[in-house]
């Protein structure tokens, strides 16, 4: 952007206002006062997971790969992938 290369005049009046409203925005950060949901669920899907069953449910499958199927049209595949959605 070459508007950032310019330089800008900036008046006192308005330096004191921008720092008085960033002032008044400005507070202490207190961990305290937020809860983290993924620290608390994680152990929960790791238990599942060590347990050996699904640590969630799916929709949907993913197809299994055929190793032994022609892979030189990859973009015809892919855009029957895309269709079929």
């Amino acid at each position: 952007f070459p508007v950032l290369d310019q330089k800008v005049d900036v008046k006192p009046a308005e330096l004191k206002m921008a720092s008085q409203v960033v002032d008044s925005m400005t507070d202490d950060f207190n961990p305290d006062r937020y809860h983290d949901d993924y620290q608390e669920q994680l152990p929960e899907l790791i238990q599942a997971k060590l347990e050996g069953g699904e640590a969630f449910t799916t929709e949907e499958q993913p197809q299994e790969l055929d190793e032994t199927e022609d892979v030189s049209d990859l973009l015809a595949k892919l855009e029957a992938s895309v269709k079929a959605r």
